[in-house]
């Protein structure tokens, strides 16, 4: 059973990072963008500095760099927000083994709320 547990895990992770890589993302919240690209709100950016700095916004892991966003486009910003709403509402993200060395990044209800509702903000109108 644990190994089950393990792989779905290892494969959950895969499959996070590389949507993480094959979409690109950052983040800036104060730099104005241009056309339809959204720059990531101070909520967001707060919470992402809370629980995410180590490995996105000082490092890239996974292709994640929240001080890019503002260079991505609009579609890239879009799923990017999508893929982190469900990487946090799942509990993907933040990792277990990171969150044993860092018990205050974790994330709470209203954080994840929070980030899947700015996200909700970015995606296209249902027709």
């Amino acid at each position: 059973m644990k190994k089950i547990t393990k792989m779905t895990a290892v494969v959950t992770s895969v499959l996070f990072f590389t949507a993480m890589t094959v979409i690109p993302v950052s983040a800036q919240s104060s730099q104005k963008t241009s056309g339809d690209k959204k720059p990531l709100p101070s909520d967001v950016m707060n919470i992402a500095q809370k629980s995410c700095a180590k490995c996105h916004i000082n490092g890239a892991m996974g292709g994640l760099k929240f001080t890019e966003w503002d260079s991505y486009t609009v579609q890239k910003q879009t799923a990017k927000s999508k893929a982190i709403c469900n990487a946090v509402s799942g509990k993907i993200m933040p990792p277990k083994r990171f969150l044993d060395n860092n018990p205050g990044a974790a994330l709470t209800e209203a954080d994840i709320k929070t980030i899947c509702d700015w996200s909700a903000s970015l995606q296209p109108a249902k027709k």
